[in-house]
């Protein structure tokens, strides 16, 4: 049985469906759904494995498949493509799940990963009933974050992924008409500006990592762009991971000029490069109306 196919139902009508299974499992052992001021006692991220008053249990996922899984501690709100909500420390908030492993007994994990073009089916435990359903999601080009319920275990099974043809380009800056550029060589590597030409380590791919947010990843390298912490720091491509929010960024149209701002995920500021000399290093900074913050893809 298919519980739900992601690209078919809505975020809010994913909501009903979850509520009506908990609902369902609730009455089946006599138990009364959880009032709202249960529900805010949830809040607390520790939990104990065993079966009891809905407060006390944690969401969890299980990776049963032969590749790996990111999941992510908290959960913000009820919209998919908001996605998790806790950033401040990412060796904390979010793991990599190996095959075979599943999220900690004693701690609250909220949602896992579906990349691009990828499809997870499995079973799910219900744990306040006698209540077992496959599921199976779905993302599109640009992946989501899937929400796992309090009270439900998450059986990852089976993993299939379809190729998708990456959107592909380079990244002019608005002020200084230069392309961004990372040089493959061995470890980590700048990311600079330098004058626009056929160049494959000048063109980047974008995957998606939820709705309106990407991974810059240079084409010849294959390394992400980042930039860590929390204030003004260089730019760096390196090796790429869906948990690290440090190397993804939202892509945000500015209208008037039909370029793009890249916002850190992580920092909340913006892709730019100073200045009109070719080798500058980009770097993020404090989001604004300036033009060298302001990015023009093209073929």
């Amino acid at each position: 049985m298919t519980w739900f196919h992601h690209s078919s139902a809505s975020p809010a009508r994913r909501w009903v469906i979850a509520a009506v299974l908990a609902m369902t499992a609730w009455a089946s052992i006599g138990l009364a759904a959880p009032s709202a001021a249960t529900a805010s006692a949830a809040a607390d991220p520790e939990c104990s494995p065993v079966p009891g008053p809905i407060e006390d249990l944690c969401s969890a996922t299980k990776n049963k498949t032969d590749k790996d899984i990111t999941v992510a501690r908290k959960f913000c709100g009820d919209d998919d493509a908001g996605g998790p909500c806790s950033y401040s420390d990412p060796e904390l908030d979010f793991k990599v799940l190996g095959s075979g492993a599943r999220t900690p007994f004693d701690e609250d994990w909220d949602a896992f990963f579906v990349p691009p073009g990828c499809v997870f089916s499995g079973n799910i435990d219900i744990r306040l009933g006698p209540v077992d359903r496959d599921f199976r999601v779905a993302a599109d080009k640009d992946g989501f974050w899937f929400h796992v319920p309090r009270t439900a275990i998450y059986e990852i099974e089976q993993m299939a992924c379809a190729h998708l043809n990456d959107h592909v380009v380079r990244l002019r800056n608005q002020n200084s008409g230069l392309c961004l550029l990372a040089r493959n060589t061995p470890g980590e590597n700048a990311v600079i500006q330098y004058p626009c030409g056929a160049y494959a380590d000048q063109r980047w791919q974008m995957p998606g990592q939820g709705v309106g947010r990407v991974q810059l990843r240079n084409l010849e390298s294959q390394k992400c762009a980042a930039t860590r912490g929390t204030g003004e720091s260089p730019g760096t491509a390196t090796t790429c991971g869906s948990h690290w929010m440090d190397q993804i960024w939202h892509r945000e149209l500015d209208a008037p000029t039909g370029n793009y701002r890249f916002r850190n995920v992580n920092s909340g500021l913006c892709l730019v490069v100073r200045g009109t000399a070719a080798e500058t290093r980009a770097l993020q900074s404090t989001c604004g109306n300036w033009a060298d913050q302001l990015w023009n893809e093209l073929a």
